[in-house]
């Protein structure tokens, strides 16, 4: 099984924190985010991860070999793909550049994401393609909604209708190794139409050809870092929960 990391953004919001780096190199309790996800990955089992960068790629190479360095495991694999084209095309170009030549269950994490390692020992060893949902939180406007009806997810977008919707989308999911050849076209087929959309708009094509699963995260502690009121808010969180 593979785990794909994707981490080409500018991350404007950010900035200044990310006028050099991307968001993911951003500290926290003296930690990039980068690391504390690789971590989680590695103590899920999942040691063949690939790191799409882009912006400040250099910094995230460094950072990469720093984690190696420091973890020391023998069967770690930790391979960077690099977007040139990541300040006018967005993740779904990345995600395509990244499972081009794949073909085995892969795990999808946005690089922004800070969570619960729970989350990914409940997603892994679902059999099928799945994404991972916040099931308790109260849902906005930029809540990435998802539609789930007889127990198959069947639409995924911000603009979904609140009452409707049975959760957030987090930016973690698994594509099944049965299902790769058509994440490739979809992704294909959205890049030709836009580059600068999202894997999600990959995925909605999917919909009406495999059969997407949902893994609750039944209230385990996750957010995304977006601008600097989230990354307050990951800080407290990490404090709160994570920190060892």
């Amino acid at each position: 099984m593979k785990t794909i990391i994707l981490a080409a953004g500018i991350a404007k919001r950010l900035q200044p924190l990310t006028n050099k780096i991307t968001k993911c190199l951003l500290e926290i309790d003296g930690e990039t985010i980068l690391s504390k996800t690789i971590k989680t990955c590695i103590n899920n089992g999942l040691k063949d991860i690939v790191v799409l960068t882009g912006h400040g790629h250099k910094f995230t190479e460094e950072e990469i070999k720093d984690i190696v360095l420091k973890n020391k495991i023998d069967d770690l694999k930790i391979k960077t793909i690099y977007n040139p084209e990541y300040a006018t095309k967005n993740n779904c170009y990345s995600l395509d550049l990244a499972v081009k030549d794949l073909n085995e269950d892969v795990i999808v994490i946005n690089s922004d994401d800070v969570y619960d390692e729970k989350i990914l020992a409940k997603l892994k060893p679902i059999p099928s393609s799945a994404l991972v949902i916040d099931n308790v939180k109260t849902l906005t406007e930029e809540s990435m909604k998802i539609y789930y009806t007889n127990s198959k997810v069947t639409d995924i977008n911000k603009k979904l209708d609140i009452n409707k919707s049975y959760g957030e989308s987090i930016g973690i999911a698994k594509i099944a190794k049965e299902d790769m050849n058509c994440l490739k076209e979809c992704l294909d087929e959205v890049v030709r139409t836009d580059s600068d959309l999202y894997y999600e708009d990959a995925f909605q094509l999917m919909f009406d050809k495999v059969d997407f699963e949902v893994c609750d995260t039944d209230g385990l502690k996750w957010t995304e870092v977006d601008t600097l009121e989230d990354f307050r808010i990951a800080e407290i969180l990490v404090e709160a929960n994570f920190k060892s």
